[in-house]
């Protein structure tokens, strides 16, 4: 147990201490959900922005570090054969990727919670007591918002495993950060879906950011969605954690 404290500190300060992946995770989302709440530059319907906002980042920032930073840290510890090496530790490749897990799951703790924080300071609210009557249905809304928040991470993460045991280092230095880019910009964070080209939003509604913003918007209230299913998101993202961890489980490599 002490091993695994050891090395899942280990892994959190050396991600906090690249510049870029604190940019990535936390700078961006935190700076987009301040500015286009306030500079009214997108189209973000009849509601107020920071409502419609809040969901979309938090779900950006969550596929920001359980995708793309795991994916491009993962290649090149795979590259210099880092991977290889504490698998030969008292460390062993089990704990080395259950301290992985529990290091993406600190990090997510921490965007959340500074965005959220953020959110509150810039006037978000939930209107639970007007919206269902009574507090309890905050509790489970809260709830099931974990639980997505835990199977979105399966999936980006076990693709993020599949893309970083599969191509070169550099290589995925640069894909990561196009694939994090095109999806900021297809996955419904920044603006309705409605607002796409029909047959775009039937293709982009099977992504698993965009399934992950849609049931963050139903289950935080945000009025234009209540009233959706969230049946068809919540397919779309246990099928991609499925997927991805066949992927990964079957082509993950642990060096090059």
């Amino acid at each position: 147990m002490k091993v695994l404290k050891g090395q899942v500190a280990a892994e959190v300060l050396l991600t906090l201490k690249r510049g870029e992946s604190v940019l990535l995770s936390l700078g961006i989302p935190v700076v987009a959900l301040v500015v286009f709440s306030k500079v009214h530059v997108l189209s973000t319907g009849s509601g107020r922005s920071v409502d419609f906002l809040v969901p979309g980042i938090i779900s950006l920032a969550i596929m920001s570090s359980a995708l793309v930073n795991l994916a491009i840290a993962t290649g090149f510890e795979r590259y210099y054969s880092i991977l290889k090496r504490l698998g030969f530790t008292p460390l062993g490749r089990t704990r080395l990727v259950l301290s992985k897990i529990i290091t993406l799951f600190v990090l997510e703790l921490i965007q959340v919670v500074t965005l959220v924080v953020v959110a509150l300071a810039i006037g978000w609210h939930l209107n639970y007591k007007s919206a269902h009557g009574s507090p309890g249905p905050l509790v489970v809304d809260l709830v099931v918002v974990t639980l997505a928040v835990l199977v979105s991470t399966a999936a980006f993460a076990s693709l993020a495993l599949f893309i970083s045991g599969t191509m070169s280092a550099f290589f995925i230095l640069g894909f990561a950060n196009v694939l994090w880019f095109v999806l900021l910009l297809l996955s419904g964070i920044l603006y309705p879906l409605s607002k796409l080209p029909h047959a775009l939003g039937v293709v982009v509604r099977l992504l698993p950011s965009t399934a992950l913003g849609q049931i963050l918007r139903h289950y935080l209230d945000y009025p234009h969605l209540r009233h959706l299913s969230p049946v068809e998101p919540w397919t779309v993202l246990i099928f991609w954690s499925i997927l991805g961890i066949y992927l990964a489980s079957r082509y993950f490599r642990w060096d090059s």
